[in-house]
């Protein structure tokens, strides 16, 4: 494809589709980074990506990324290399995907109040308490269930 003949896609209603569709799937967040994704990176120009059948190797990106993407420490990247770094990018997101997510523990007041009356969560922590304290009375910050 030439370089006019690219610019003519990348303006048509096609491309304006697919684009969408892929923003739509990447839930408009980078795929490398996770920053808001602006522009939609080719990892490759296969006829089936440029028709829009085959949406693999289109990513939301950020700018930062596509120019990442597109330039590496000596340059312009060749295609191979852009396809590679697109490979690389499915092959890392694909971790990320299979990864369990840990639970966050729960932090502050709650925690403390928590670990000194032996109740496993904020909400049982503060339900205790109310049965102690007179609706809308305030509790003081050193409340606990031992006093």
């Amino acid at each position: 494809m030439t370089k006019a003949g690219y610019q003519a896609y990348l303006a048509s209603d096609k491309w304006k589709r697919i684009r969408a569709a892929v923003m739509l799937r990447d839930k408009g967040r980078c795929r490398s980074c996770g920053r808001p994704a602006s522009q939609v990176h080719h990892g490759d120009y296969s006829r089936a990506t440029i028709k829009g059948s085959d949406l693999r190797m289109l990513f939301a990106i950020c700018g930062r990324c596509h120019l990442d993407a597109t330039f590496g420490p000596t340059g312009k990247r060749t295609p191979q290399e852009v396809k590679r770094w697109a490979l690389d990018l499915l092959a890392a997101t694909a971790k990320l995907k299979g990864r369990k997510r840990r639970k966050k523990k729960p932090r502050g007041r709650y925690v403390r109040l928590a670990a000194s009356v032996k109740v496993s969560t904020p909400i049982e922590t503060l339900r205790a308490l109310s049965e102690r304290y007179a609706y809308g009375d305030p509790v003081p910050a050193s409340a606990s269930l031992q006093d």
